[in-house]
């Protein structure tokens, strides 16, 4: 009977963690879309080298919640919810052209490119080392960009 007993603890315990682990994710999101960096993923991604003072910690913070009320009223507008399932359809037929299609109404919607304005605002407070440490410019990126120009 204990043996039993322990079980159904243990199976109770697991399933309530998962659904504590997927309510902590979803409240972490707004509209569909989250900070894309929490300060535990800066610290870890930043390491030793361009750790981050108590000061800088609370600035970003203070970043991140406005970013997160940002995008909370972004995500209200219609515009910014159909290009949302628009996305989404998108990435489960698996066509990459509609995706960047979808993503660009998405940006139209909102009013504003939200990782850009999100790194706009990390880069008023942190280093550029800092920054460049957070953002790395993927291999051909610059490329790309200096051919879209021409």
């Amino acid at each position: 009977m204990a043996r039993v007993w322990w079980s159904l603890v243990i199976l109770v315990t697991m399933v309530l963690g998962t659904a504590q682990v997927r309510a902590a994710d979803a409240g972490g999101r707004a509209g569909g879309r989250s900070v894309p960096f929490t300060i535990e993923r800066i610290v870890e991604r930043l390491g030793a080298d361009n750790a981050l003072t108590d000061e800088l910690k609370k600035k970003v913070e203070a970043v991140n919640e406005e970013f997160t009320k940002k995008m909370a009223e972004a995500a209200k507008k219609e515009g910014v919810v159909a290009a949302q399932a628009e996305i989404e359809k998108a990435r489960q037929a698996g066509d990459r052209d509609a995706i960047r299609a979808a993503y660009k109404k998405l940006t139209e919607a909102m009013g504003f490119n939200a990782f850009d304005e999100y790194k706009k605002a990390l880069s008023a407070i942190l280093s550029e080392a800092q920054i460049a440490k957070l953002f790395p410019q993927r291999p051909g990126a610059g490329e790309k960009k200096a051919e879209e120009k021409k």
